[in-house]
């Protein structure tokens, strides 16, 4: 894996690292939320409607008097319209018939229950129904019939809960682009003074490398670690070229210089191979002259 790749990978770690960060906030924010209007609905007290037998006060029509099972005690009351709050109260009697106890003036809609109701739950159940125009979407608690009581479902609008979960949402989501968009300008930066230049000097070595030994590094400004890096390139390149030539120079003349003893040597032993050196004293005299040119050359060697 290259150094972009791994760079990549990693600031694709530390976005995804806030992605799940922030669906966690929200998602726990949601439910601490749900919990609160949950409780809210659990403490909320049954009304008058929905009790059973002694329980219920005031005057009751003659026609709707409550028989010994308490079966019209729950079209005893009207419905509670004066009340300044967004609840809502069902009262499901015996016969199966779902009559609202009380709807508060500040509800802009109401709940679809039916489905609810005819599922009869024998344990509370606590469920997000939508409301019957489509306004506003509730929070209902099933609680089922008692002793002492008709079945009963009572429910609030989420719509504020709804809300706050959404902005809180779009907050996130905004500050996750801002993050990637910090992500994407660093990466941006990191691979223009610091990447592509270390690939641009990997290019370069792997041309010298193949016989181009003219070329250099670019941008080998010294502020930042990729500029001195390709510096100190060039530098080596620059200075291996002159020990190259220093060398190269060295040879030639070496090379010039032995040439010339050994010539020498060659020449008088060619004279003695054609026959000359005859006369008396003259093969000395060749001998001692291929001494001192042995001697010179030893000294070059």
């Amino acid at each position: 894996m290259t150094l972009r790749s791994r760079l990549l990978a990693g600031f694709a770690i530390v976005f995804l690292v806030v992605a799940v960060a922030s669906a966690f906030i929200v998602s726990a924010q949601r439910s601490r939320l749900y919990d609160q209007v949950d409780e809210q609905l659990m403490a909320t007290p049954l009304p008058v409607q929905a009790r059973i037998g002694p329980a219920v006060r005031g005057p009751v029509p003659v026609d709707r008097a409550p028989r010994a099972d308490g079966q019209a005690a729950a079209e005893a009351t009207p419905v509670d319209v004066e009340s300044i709050s967004d609840l809502y109260i069902a009262v499901i009697a015996e016969d199966g018939l779902v009559r609202p106890a009380v709807q508060g003036q500040l509800l802009q809609d109401i709940p679809d229950i039916a489905a609810l109701a005819a599922a009869q739950p024998s344990d509370p159940v606590l469920v997000t129904v939508p409301g019957v125009e489509g306004v506003s979407t509730f929070r209902a608690l099933a609680m089922p019939a008692t002793e002492t009581s008709f079945a009963t479902i009572t429910a609030v609008p989420i719509d504020d809960v709804d809300e706050a979960v959404r902005q809180l949402t779009f907050t996130f989501i905004g500050l996750a682009m801002l993050i990637l968009l910090v992500l994407a300008l660093i990466a941006s930066w990191v691979n223009r003074f610091g990447l592509r230049p270390i690939s641009a000097m990997t290019d370069v070595a792997e041309a010298i490398s193949s016989g181009d030994r003219d070329r250099r590094a670019e941008g080998d400004s010294e502020s930042t670690e990729a500029g001195r890096l390709g510096h100190a390139f060039n530098v080596m390149l620059d200075e291996r070229d002159q020990s190259d030539a220093r060398l190269r120079k060295f040879v030639s003349n070496a090379s010039h210089e032995l040439r010339t003893p050994l010539t020498s040597i060659r020449g008088y032993l060619d004279l003695y191979d054609a026959g000359g050196f005859r006369e008396p004293g003259q093969l000395d005299d060749a001998v001692r002259r291929m001494r001192i040119e042995s001697e010179r050359m030893h000294v070059l060697v």
